[in-house]
């Protein structure tokens, strides 16, 4: 039996498109996204926003107010950053669910263990 904890604290789904809203408000304003300390601060606020936020429904917009309030954007870039939360918020959805079960399966991989139907002859033996 696998419990993935690591997996359920961080959301891979809030993850990417934590990141992808981010770089979206840098290319609407201008700003240089590339920037070391944009970067780490972005990465951080990722983080964040994936343990936190992803298991709440629509917590994502919790996370886009997070953001441009930390990276100290403009007004402007919350419809924008909106919009592709919501778009996103499915696929996001899904990645999120599935990745329990898919570290599930790495750890059986580097184990080498297979799952082993127990039938009454085994339980005889």
């Amino acid at each position: 039996m696998v419990i993935p904890l690591g997996t359920t604290l961080h959301k891979q789904g809030s993850s990417i498109s934590s990141i992808f809203k981010i770089y979206v408000a840098f290319l609407l304003i201008g700003k240089d996204f590339f920037d070391p300390m944009t970067l780490v601060m972005s990465l951080g606020i990722t983080v964040l926003v994936s343990v936190v936020a992803g298991g709440i429904p629509n917590g994502g917009y919790i996370g886009e107010m997070l953001m441009i309030s930390v990276l100290d954007l403009p007004i402007e870039a919350v419809p924008a950053v909106m919009i592709i939360g919501t778009l996103v918020d499915p696929l996001a959805t899904i990645l999120n669910s599935t990745g329990d079960t898919v570290a599930s399966m790495l750890v059986t991989k580097f184990t080498g263990n297979k799952y082993q139907v127990v039938t009454a002859e085994v339980l005889k033996s």
